[in-house]
């Protein structure tokens, strides 16, 4: 191995965590595809070896802009990983029910 090669190889053994933010439609968590989204998007990052380090429930906006209805924290075994998490066919499909009950939605690579 090439030290280039060494390079990315060490850059994707380096854990990776992804912040998530959402506000939600009106009532949506009463939709059925509230759950199924969350069960989904769940196994899928399970999949890739993420886990939720942290969960919020925003109650409040102190600062400027609007309020997010939530936050989530969560880490990935390296930057491949989470990639693969966030590029496969099921989060594709995943993406679909999320428009059914997010009226936005983010995902925050961090380093």
């Amino acid at each position: 191995m090439n030290s280039s090669s060494n390079l990315n190889a060490n850059a994707n053994a380096i854990k990776s965590t992804v912040i998530l933010t959402g506000v939600l439609y009106k009532n949506a968590h009463l939709k059925p595809e509230f759950n199924d989204c969350a069960v989904r998007a769940s196994l899928n990052a399970e999949k890739y070896g993420g886990k939720v380090v942290q969960k919020y429930q925003i109650k409040e906006n102190l600062g400027s802009g609007g309020k997010m209805d939530f936050i989530l924290i969560v880490e990935y075994p390296s930057q491949e990983q989470m990639l693969a998490a966030h590029a496969n066919a099921e989060y594709q499909s995943i993406q679909l029910l999320r428009a059914e009950v997010f009226r936005e939605f983010n995902v925050y690579l961090t380093h």
